[in-house]
């Protein structure tokens, strides 16, 4: 399965502020599908008001990802993609931020690198896929095995993660993974059902009525399986 969630709705999905999503260091990695490009759309985003950023994935208008950090909550470091996404086309996306260096990768290749300006603002947001933290910027996408990771990926873990399509093994600093393989296509997420199949119990929670939609790394999953 895969979440599916709309800016004319404002639903999303969200996890309440807690310790385990605001590490020192972060690795983000999803599969993400756009059925819309157009203004300013916040992907994933643990940041609130201007004195409290933390990090962000960010699509404008563009196509071109930005992956936004702050280590001191009012400033950000911002590096770009140099691949445009396509609308209605399956992306397997990770971003990482070590204290040295932060990366993109799409579809298992590194897009881009900058500097890394060191660890991350301990947020007192909630954790949002589909909106930015204080609201407003809602996606249009489709979500599907989310992670996050309180380490900084290898380029090979990265490569793995994509070819291997959720059989990867990859468990080492993982801080929650909603593969996102409950509900029926089309019913409404309601109540915190998006689980975290991982030991910290991170369920995510839909807001506005987000819906389950069938998914191909899902489906993957279950013909393997």
């Amino acid at each position: 399965m895969s979440v599916k969630t709309t800016s004319a709705s404002n639903n999303h999905l969200e996890h309440a502020d807690a310790a385990l999503l605001s590490p020192t260091e972060i690795s983000i990695s999803m599969w993400l599908k756009m059925h819309v490009i157009s203004g300013t759309q916040d992907i994933l985003s643990k940041s609130g008001s201007s004195t409290d950023l933390s990090y962000t994935v960010r699509l404008p208008s563009t196509g071109l990802l930005e992956f936004r950090t702050s280590t001191n909550g009012t400033s950000t470091n911002t590096v770009g993609a140099a691949t445009a996404l396509i609308v209605n086309t399956l992306y397997h996306l990770a971003f990482t931020h070590s204290t040295t260096s932060k990366k993109i990768y799409i579809l298992g290749t590194e897009d881009a690198e900058g500097a890394g300006p060191g660890a991350l603002f301990d947020s007192t947001v909630g954790l949002f896929l589909g909106q930015r933290s204080d609201g407003g910027q809602n996606a249009n996408c489709f979500f599907e095995d989310v992670r996050l990771y309180n380490r900084s990926l290898t380029t090979k873990e990265v490569r793995t993660i994509h070819v291997a399509r959720g059989h990867d093994g990859i468990i080492e600093g993982g801080i929650a993974r909603w593969t996102m393989d409950e509900g029926a296509p089309g019913s409404v997420i309601a109540g915190a059902t998006v689980k975290d199949v991982w030991q910290n119990a991170l369920h995510l929670t839909g807001i506005n009525s987000p819906t389950w939609e069938e998914g191909f790394v899902s489906m993957r999953r279950r013909r393997a399986a």
